[in-house]
């Protein structure tokens, strides 16, 4: 029984570097054409001369003596009629014979020659009105299309096929042309839509569990599903479906292979390199009983990317990839000649040797089909971008670094699960860094900024869309939305605060400044480039992190390098206001925290001034993002005030944390009752069994000005578990949608809009991704959803820090300040008191995008009477100096809330 199309494995980089992903592929010939050999090889009696040597040349197929076969069948043709007009038995010999040369050439390295006798073939079916043999005509034309790169011209063959094949009930059959489409969709970047075609192929298969060709074609679309995943660089879904197939005893030798290589590069991918040469290892012995010169191609491709990423071997790895490339060039299989020209090309790159590395990746985007492939397509633009650079030669380079951003964001809008676009886009951070590099090192400084700065809200606006799904507005085109960020629009929005920038690299920091303005500023500063920071930068942010996170002091010199490197180029000034773009570490690190630089550039290590004692910071994933928050007024919602806590969390909980129970909260719901007193209006709060995700979603449904979650966050617990709240969820609960978890996938697609969202649990600021990226936090999430700002901590924060910060932050938030103007109050009041000026506690909470003021300001007369309080203090205080008697009242008020005054 034929296996239709087992698709290779992907290759990309480990994690540890950036990643390009270069495509899977089918395996034509031998894994494709016996069925369909079989199913038209008719036993008729030998009617005309010829006949005979046509039932000699299937014999010699089947008995897999290809060259023997073709040459027969090639005999055999010569003696039919070429004017076609003939005895109708003749016509369906003359269609069998040349249907079976369009699958036995490709086989032998012939493709081209293949695709006259498929449209042969094809045109006697039609002419004898035999749509089940025509059906199969059209599959084997495309097939031989999709492996010359032809996918449009294969995508209409299938789609034909396709039709014919559902007509006339032929399942099997219909089965194998939806994963012909899936392919043809992976090809052309259709990510989506090759997921759908090999789901419902699978489906399909599954319907009909008593049929013999159901088992095969499941396993085969289940293969095909997690080769797109591992496109989308969701490696670890891939592993699982892959890891289950495994399981299952009834794997042929030709889809276990093909199996056992696509886990391999999983693994590889994952950073596992020892296992992912153990499951080479296996899949060699499975090949070695088959002749499948296209999986051994892939075996030494992997191989050599393990050698050459995970295990710093580059030797090793170029006599791996040229072992590929001499298998590719003997098995004639174009796909794997251009992994491995691009591999080549790449490691040169990297050793220096720009001339072999030139001639390699110009080879590779010669062999490539025009508008096929495009990964390596533009993988190898970025490697010539680079190598043009270096060469001095700034218009080829800027002209390759613009072919690869075009192809990758063409891919862009194909993908439509916005989870899967911010994988897929979030591992192309390198392409980008390429074109700024370029534009920086090639463009005029005045250009240079602002040309590259707007690569940077092309990378990471793509990086927000992927969870916003982003519409244009008015004044954009579908096609440009997001391309090119509005200067005009975004200095509005901008009122006169500066804005930071930052992007961070393995070759440097760049930091892109606006200082602020009141005028229309347009030009950036200049760009600020540290090119011998990189390697040390990164474990400084964690050093400096892991330490607070801790509750101990950071190291004092790793914090004054870290201000005169990332606030240097702000030059910071009392009362001024900033937002601030961090990029990768940088998410985990407050910058309220780091030492202003003195005009010299120097940090003085005793009393020494912090950000939050001059400026109010709040965070942005991208510049772009200010564009894209809402302004004007909302709604009317119908509560000032949704909160839950202490949530009890489910049984799919306890498995996704492998067996573990989170404690309860009990201070929750004092703290949800407190911040509803203090806003004042309609509120809505639900604790324990009750925090449920479907009361959270009927609240947000109706519409909430403040959204608090009081409950238990969970950052990779796991290896690439990710990030989630815990809600609870009712007993018995199997939709996974109301499971009790809650992640950043789940979060964007939230209904409703608050204008702030506080998330009450430890490291919700923290993203679950290697690069710590904004996007992938449960923070970012939020905003997603149409969250104004969010606040969020970055590292734990214990019960009694908490309930003290967010009283406070209420407090101000209900005496008409902004959330920024509220948090940053909050932070100098507990700075400023002995007992509280440590950073581990005043500066974990960090407040992201834009948010508005929540209550409107009352005046004087108002504000007393609402707080009966204040007007015994302000009395008290004449005696003493007003100034002087409200901090002390303020700092009792501190006091008050626990007993002990020890931090």
């Amino acid at each position: 029984m034929a296996i239709s199309a087992v698709v290779r494995s992907t290759f990309c980089r480990p994690s540890s570097i950036p990643r390009i992903l270069l495509p899977a592929w089918i395996c034509v010939g031998a894994l494709i054409g016996w069925d369909t050999l079989g199913a038209n090889t008719v036993p008729v009696a030998p009617a005309t001369p010829a006949k005979p040597l046509l039932e000699q040349a299937v014999e010699l197929h089947l008995d897999g003596k290809l060259s023997a076969a073709r040459d027969a069948y090639l005999l055999f043709l010569e003696r039919v009629d070429p004017s076609g007009i003939g005895p109708t038995s003749q016509a369906a010999d003359e269609a069998q014979a040349r249907n079976n040369l369009c699958v036995l050439l490709p086989e032998i390295g012939e493709p081209e020659s293949a695709i006259e006798h498929c449209r042969r073939a094809v045109e006697l079916r039609r002419q004898a009105d035999d749509p089940v043999r025509l059906a199969r005509g059209l599959n084997n034309l495309g097939i031989v299309l999709l492996h010359s790169g032809r996918t449009g011209a294969a995508r209409k063959r299938f789609e034909q096929a396709l039709a014919l094949n559902e007509s006339q009930s032929q399942t099997s059959a219909a089965a194998d042309n939806l994963t012909h489409l899936g392919l043809v969709a992976e090809a052309e970047g259709r990510f989506s839509d090759a997921l759908d075609f090999h789901l419902r192929s699978q489906q399909l298969a599954e319907s009909h569990p008593d049929q013999e060709w159901s088992a095969a074609r499941r396993q085969t679309a289940v293969i095909n599903r997690g080769v797109t995943l591992e496109k989308l660089s969701q490696f670890r879904p891939a592993l699982e479906l892959y890891n289950g197939l495994l399981q299952e005893d009834d794997l042929e030798p030709r889809p276990l292979s093909r199996l056992l290589v696509n886990t391999a590069a999983l693994y590889r991918n994952l950073d596992d390199p020892q296992q992912a040469l153990n499951t080479l290892d296996r899949a060699e012995e499975v090949l070695d009983r088959q002749d499948d010169l296209a999986g051994q191609v892939d075996v030494w491709l992997i191989r050599g990317q393990a050698y050459d990423f995970n295990l710093q071997r580059p030797e090793d790895g170029e006599l791996a990839y040229s072992r590929a490339l001499e298998l590719a060039r003997e098995a004639k299989d174009n796909y794997g000649e251009v992994q491995a020209l691009y591999l080549l090309g790449e490691l040169w790159r990297r050793q220096g040797d720009a001339e072999r590395a030139r001639r390699a990746l110009e080879q590779c985007l010669e062999t490539t089909p025009e508008g096929g492939w495009p990964e390596p397509r533009w993988s190898a633009h970025a490697g010539l971008a680079e190598l043009f650079l270096q060469a001095g030669e700034p218009e080829a380079a800027r002209r390759h670094a613009d072919q690869a951003l075009d192809i990758v964001e063409s891919i862009r809008d194909r993908v439509r699960s916005p989870h899967l676009r911010g994988s897929f886009f979030k591992d192309r951070r390198a392409i980008y860094s390429t074109a700024i590099r370029v534009l920086t090192g090639t463009l005029p400084p005045g250009r240079q900024t602002q040309t590259s700065w707007q690569v940077v809200q092309r990378a990471k606006e793509r990086e927000l869309s992927a969870v916003l799904q982003r519409k244009p507005t008015e004044q954009e085109s579908a096609e440009d939305a997001g391309r090119v960020l509005d200067i005009d629009r975004f200095l509005q929005r901008l009122a006169g605060r500066g804005l930071a920038e930052y992007w961070l690299d393995e070759h440097g920091l760049y930091v892109w400044v606006l200082p602020p303005s009141r005028g229309g500023h347009r030009d950036l500063s200049a760009l600020t480039l540290t090119r011998s920071d990189p390697d040390r930068l990164h474990p400084m942010v964690l050093r400096v992190h892991r330490a607070l996170a801790s509750s101990e002091a950071p190291n004092a010199e790793d914090l004054s390098r870290l201000g005169r490197v990332l606030l240097g180029p702000l030059g910071l000034k009392a009362g001024s206001e900033w937002l601030v773009v961090t990029d990768g570490v940088l998410g985990v690190l407050p910058m309220e925290l780091l030492p202003v630089p003195k005009a010299d550039g120097s940090v003085g290590m005793e009393a020494e001034t912090v950000a939050v004692d001059l400026a109010r910071i709040t965070y942005l994933p991208s510049a772009a993002t200010l564009a894209s928050l809402r302004t004007g007024e909302s709604a009317a919602p119908a509560y000032r005030f949704l909160g839950l806590g202490d949530a009890l969390g489910s049984e799919a909980t306890r498995r996704w944390l492998g067996g573990a129970s989170l404690p309860r909260l009990p201070a929750a719901a004092a703290e949800l009752r407190t911040a509803a007193e203090l806003l004042q209006g309609a509120a809505d709060l639900a604790t324990g069994p009750d925090a449920t995700e479907a009361f959270l979603r009927k609240g947000l449904a109706q519409g909430a000005s403040v959204l608090h979650l009081a409950t238990h966050a969970v950052v990779e617990p796991y290896p690439g578990r990710g990030a989630a709240l815990i809600l609870s969820a009712p007993p018995h609960e199997s939709r996974p949608s109301l499971d009790g978890l809650l992640r950043p996938p789940e979060i964007a697609d939230l209904p409703g809009s608050p204008d702030l969202t506080v998330l009450a649990a430890c490291r919700s600021a923290v993203s679950d991704d290697g690069d710590l990226g904004a996007l992938g936090s449960l923070s970012g999430a939020f905003l997603a959803a149409g969250s104004q700002g969010v606040l969020a901590s970055l590292w734990p924060v214990g019960d009694r820090t908490s309930a003290i910060v967010l009283e406070l932050f209420y407090e101000g938030l209900r005496d008409g300040r902004t959330p920024a103007a509220a948090l940053v109050e909050v932070k100098r009041r507990l700075r400023a008191d002995p007992r509280w000026n440590h950073g581990h506690l005043w500066a974990a909470w960090v407040l992201w995008g834009d948010p508005p003021a929540l209550v409107s300001a009352p005046d004087s007369a108002g504000r007393l009477l609402a707080r009966p309080w204040l007007i015994l203090a302000v009395a008290a205080a004449l005696g003493l100096g007003l100034w002087f008697g409200l901090g002390a009242l303020g700092f009792k008020t501190l006091g008050r809330r626990r007993p002990s005054t020890k931090p």
